[in-house]
């Protein structure tokens, strides 16, 4: 692309970089969200906004962006997470929040009607077998880095908002639990 003013190239940004300027900006109206040096604390699991077909690779220089999520024991609670570029199955190219709990994810699955716990789900795949080896966000991210990886499964399940006992419908929600595997 050039900018034909002055005859300069200019050059087109990527969708992650797009992408990372949209949360910094995010970051200055709301202050929960802020850019930090290197990974903090364990891998857990957060939020899910990948799906079926989508394919991405962690290149291991993106920023890393710490969210506060809300507070428990009167402490925040954090997410931590990167944008990487995702080709989606239809092959379009977009910006996606990977999380640090994306790759273990685990929710129980709940029976509405008698509020029973049926079964545990977890994240599956060899992407997701070698994140899970290790304990450190940054030994596991280091894990994974430069291996392409798809989206093969979609698990839709009723699991129990946190911090509710069940007892109204409000208390439940549809989440998703992935396979991710490496890209042969």
């Amino acid at each position: 692309m050039y900018n034909l003013k002055n005859k300069k190239k200019i050059m087109a940004k990527t969708v992650v970089e797009l992408a990372n300027e949209r949360t910094l900006a995010q970051a200055e109206q709301t202050r929960n969200v802020e850019q930090i040096e290197g990974w903090e604390g364990t891998v857990r699991a957060d939020i899910a906004v990948f799906k079926k077909g989508d394919t991405f690779t962690v290149n291991g220089d993106e920023p890393i962006f710490k969210q506060t999520m809300g507070e428990r024991n009167g402490k925040p609670v954090y997410a931590y997470f990167i944008n990487v570029e995702v080709t989606e199955a239809n092959g379009a190219k977009v910006a996606k929040s990977l999380y640090s709990g994306t790759l273990t994810k685990s929710a129980m699955e709940y029976d509405k009607s008698t509020h029973d716990g049926i079964k545990m789900h977890s994240t599956t795949g060899t992407a997701s077998t070698e994140y899970r080896k290790h304990v450190q966000i940054a030994d596991a991210m280091a894990a994974i880095k430069g291996k392409a990886i798809k989206v093969t499964a979609d698990k839709e399940i009723v699991t129990r908002r946190f911090g509710t006992d069940g007892d109204k419908a409000s208390d439940y929600v549809t989440t998703h639990i992935f396979t991710f595997d490496f890209v042969a």
